[in-house]
């Protein structure tokens, strides 16, 4: 920062002031530097630590990688603004959080020991600033497409005045971006009245900052200090993380409001011909009952049609099945965990009856599900 300092002062011609008075003029403003929770782009840390001659190699690709930044930051902005004048469209971006965990207290035997997992899709309206939350833990559902794809399925069709969606993510193969949530957003236009278009474009990879991580932060800091021993709790806490200009609205999934979607997709629509990896931006539009969907590569480019539809036409409107037909049993060595701390107290007894309705199964792995594809299935 001085020789920022000092490369200023020579552009205005003024002497500059020597690194030690500089150092504690700038500390008596008590000045801090925020470091960043989110890891850094891959992709930028490599070029940064490349050799001049492999960067002049590179330079190209690293400029289209910042472009392609830039113009997904700018189409959130543009988003935005269409949103807080135009109540007919819905725009918002959605992530899910880290995985959170029950029981969490003070007790040490909490951490040495296996906990039910809770999963949390945030959703923020950029034109309103409503932060939504739909809440599940494991017993319900697992945290893959179909669990996405409903959330999202029921953040929009209860919206019945609006006419156009935009919404961005990042770019996880496993959840939002794959032909599971093509064919939930193709089977939303045709359930929907009045929707006529969605437009679902996807952050670069390594830049995917949002505003749902301004929610997950403010969580992860109400949690710190607070007890939690269900999802309950953790649904008291979301509600409570933020008061200005609304508190967090909670939304509870249960197993039977999950859909399959990846089944409905494969029997009706045939999806496979879609660069996934390379896709920015997809496009959904009815006109006249007729559902078309196209995609782009980059943003600047021409939309590329898809001929989604199979030829024995038009998917059936009860044809979307439940994706469980019951709660789904966690792994025995789980089970046992979370018993013992009912029967250490540890858990306080006014939840046992929750821990003891939840089923176990000998087959279930103690790990989390894994998702079809890394965060990064948008690599170039």
């Amino acid at each position: 920062m001085h020789k920022l300092y000092k490369s200023k002062c020579s552009e205005l011609n003024v002497h500059p002031v020597s690194f030690e008075k500089y150092r504690r003029v700038f500390r008596s403003y008590n000045l801090g530097f925020h470091k960043p929770k989110k890891d850094q782009c891959k992709k930028c840390l490599k070029y940064t630590n490349m050799t001049e001659d492999e960067k002049k190699t590179h330079e190209q690709a690293h400029h289209e990688h910042m472009l392609r930044k830039k113009l997904a930051r700018e189409a959130r902005d543009e988003d935005k603004e269409i949103a807080k004048n135009n109540s007919a469209v819905l725009s918002f971006n959605f992530d899910l959080e880290a995985v959170l965990t029950t029981p969490k207290g003070p007790t040490g035997q909490i951490f040495y020991l296996r906990k039910l997992a809770i999963y949390n899709l945030t959703i923020y309206n950029l034109g309103n600033q409503d932060g939504i939350c739909y809440l599940w833990d494991e017993t319900q559902g697992k945290r893959g497409s179909n669990e996405i794809s409903s959330c999202i399925y029921n953040y929009i069709i209860n919206q019945p005045n609006i006419t156009e969606v935009r919404m961005m993510s990042d770019g996880c193969g496993g959840q939002q971006k794959n032909s599971h949530f093509a064919a939930m957003c193709l089977k939303l236009l045709t359930d929907h009245t009045k929707l006529r278009t969605i437009d679902h474009r996807f952050f670069e990879s390594g830049h995917t900052e949002m505003e749902c991580d301004s929610l997950h932060s403010k969580i992860e800091q109400k949690s710190k200090y607070v007890p939690g021993y269900s999802p309950e709790g953790w649904a008291q806490i979301i509600r409570s993380a933020r008061t200005h200009p609304r508190p967090f609205e909670v939304r509870y999934m249960m197993f039977d409001d999950i859909f399959d979607f990846k089944s409905f997709g494969t029997r009706n629509y045939k999806l496979n011909q879609i660069p996934w990896q390379q896709v920015c931006w997809l496009q959904y539009v009815k006109t006249d009952d007729v559902v078309t969907m196209s995609y782009k590569k980059n943003f600047g480019d021409e939309f590329q049609r898809v001929n989604s539809i199979k030829s024995r036409g038009r998917p059936k409107k009860d044809d979307l099945k439940k994706a469980y037909d019951e709660q789904l049993p966690i792994a025995i060595a789980k089970y046992k965990d979370l018993q013992k701390m009912c029967n250490d107290l540890t858990i306080p007894k006014n939840y046992h009856n929750f821990y003891n309705s939840i089923k176990a199964d000998k087959i279930i792995r103690d790990n989390l599900p894994e998702t079809n594809e890394s965060e990064d299935s948008d690599e170039r």
